[in-house]
C-alpha cells in the first residue's frame, strides 16, 4: 500500500513537471507560427508536450482523487 506521503510527494513532482512542461510550450508554439525552416520539427514537439500535458493532468487527478478518498475515511473512521 502506498503511503499519504508518498502520493503527496507524487502530486507534487507531478505539479512540478506540469510548470516546467508549460514554459517549453509557449517557445514551440511560437516557432510553428513563424513558419521557420523547423516548424515541422516544433509542431511534432508541440503535440508530444500537449500529450504529455494531458497525460500529467489525469495523473495529476488520479492522485488528487486518492488523497481524497483517504481523507474521506479517515473522517469517516473518526466519526464511528
Amino acid at each position: 500500500m502506498v503511503s499519504e506521503n508518498d502520493v503527496r510527494v507524487r502530486l507534487h513532482d507531478t505539479e512540478a513537471q506540469l510548470q516546467a512542461l508549460s514554459g517549453q510550450i509557449p517557445p514551440l508554439q511560437q516557432q510553428v507560427s513563424s513558419g521557420t525552416e523547423e516548424w515541422a520539427e516544433a509542431l511534432e514537439m508541440l503535440a508530444a508536450c500537449y500529450q504529455q500535458r494531458r497525460d500529467l493532468e489525469v495523473q495529476r487527478e488520479s492522485l488528487a482523487w486518492v488523497l481524497a478518498r483517504d481523507e474521506q475515511y479517515r473522517q469517516t473512521d473518526r466519526e464511528n
